[in-house]
């Protein structure tokens, strides 16, 4: 977990060897803020310890609806928000500087994004 103002790793979590062995990966991610845990999911649901620093909250509003899914792109080396309005932001993993967002013109205003990912070659 990176702090992208200060560009500085504040938590790191792994699958630890139990999980490797068996092929597993962490698809999903979400923090619990009710019992401040955070929670990810591959073949089964996992809860990790959060380090306090995390929980400072923040003002910034980034997005207009909630983000429903935070990627990092390794082809670009950016981070990528994307919001259940269909809203793509793009920002610098090195700085936090937002490089671009775009939003889908075409979304009906009934459907919301629920979840994103990459495609195998990052796409």
């Amino acid at each position: 977990m990176w702090d992208l103002r200060n560009n500085e790793c504040v938590q790191s979590i792994t699958d630890g060897e139990n999980l490797r062995e068996k092929g597993a990966k962490n698809h999903s991610i979400i923090y619990d803020d009710a019992r401040h845990r955070l929670i990810t999911v591959g073949l089964c649901p996992h809860t990790w310890r959060v380090n306090p620093q995390i929980l400072n909250t923040s003002t910034d509003v980034t997005h207009k609806t909630p983000v429903v899914s935070a990627l990092y792109n390794k082809n670009f080396g950016h981070i990528v928000t994307v919001a259940e309005d269909s809203e793509v932001t793009i920002w610098k993993f090195a700085t936090g500087a937002k490089v671009f967002s775009y939003i889908d013109n075409d979304r009906n205003d009934e459907t919301f994004l629920s979840t994103a990912s990459f495609d195998d070659n990052g796409r």
